[in-house]
């Protein structure tokens, strides 16, 4: 919607201020939240980066962590992390 970082602050707390005339707690439970941390919430708009790609290497890590019951020491383990992890 907004690409500028002001234009989001903006647009957030316009949306939060509409909230108070409203009885949807959860909604409102959320954007208090998302207004608590609202510097790093208008920081894509700066930066353009989101950690998705660390996450997706997080989930192979867990998933070859899980598979390594067999291996006997910790050496082999990072091993076979330092192989599989980044592409």
């Amino acid at each position: 919607m907004y690409t500028a970082e002001q234009g989001m602050r903006v647009f957030l707390q316009r949306r939060r201020r509409l909230l108070n005339w409203s009885r949807l707690t959860s909604l409102i439970a959320f954007y208090d939240l998302m207004m608590r941390h609202i510097d790093g919430v208008v920081a894509w708009a700066r930066h353009h980066l989101t950690n998705a790609a660390l996450e997706g290497n997080n989930a192979r890590v867990r998933a070859i962590s899980q598979r390594a019951h067999g291996y006997r020491n910790l050496n082999s383990l990072m091993s076979v992390h330092c192989h599989a992890s980044w592409r």
